[in-house]
């Protein structure tokens, strides 16, 4: 009983053996070839996602510097509106004085209350305008950021898998 015991093992150990040297003379190559190509492709692709994100940051620069020089101008144009309404309401209260002293405090104030209502319905629809557009680009920018980050995860879970799978072979 015991030898038959033993031959079994034998029998056992010297299958494993022979499929062990089969293995690595006819297939490890291809398995080691096929896992380096996956690897080198996974590599490559996380390069090119961090020179994508690298141009989104850098795409993201470029647009706060843009909303800086739409906020001076802004400013300017807001300035110099000032400086125009103030011109035309000294021109205003001047010929009003000249042609009705009588009425002179009831036109200033309506001319005033004009002057601080437009210029608030102005400011408000310029920066209305702006906040729209600068929402619309923060979206888009939000968006491609939110999908190369899916992407990223993505790709480094079928990585971990495939190594996780490959390790058996192994």
């Amino acid at each position: 009983m015991g030898s038959i015991f033993l031959d079994i093992h034998t029998y056992i150990i010297l299958s494993f053996v022979i499929m062990l040297v089969a293995v690595f003379k006819f297939g490890w190559k291809k398995v080691s070839d096929n896992l380096q190509n996956r690897i080198d492709s996974v590599k490559n692709l996380l390069s090119d996602l961090e020179i994508k994100k690298q141009n989104s940051l850098e795409e993201i620069q470029k647009l706060q510097q843009e909303i800086a020089k739409a906020n001076e101008i802004l400013s300017k144009s807001v300035q110099e509106a000032n400086e125009e309404a103030e011109e035309i309401s000294e021109k205003v209260a001047s010929s009003v004085e000249e042609l009705i002293s009588k009425k002179q405090k009831e036109y200033t104030e309506v001319i005033t209350k004009i002057k601080a209502s437009m210029l608030i319905e102005l400011q408000s629809k310029i920066v209305g305008l702006i906040e729209k557009e600068l929402m619309k680009k923060m979206s888009e920018l939000q968006n491609d950021r939110e999908i190369q980050d899916i992407n990223i995860d993505n790709s480094l879970r079928m990585f971990e898998k495939y190594i996780e799978n490959n390790k058996n072979l192994i």
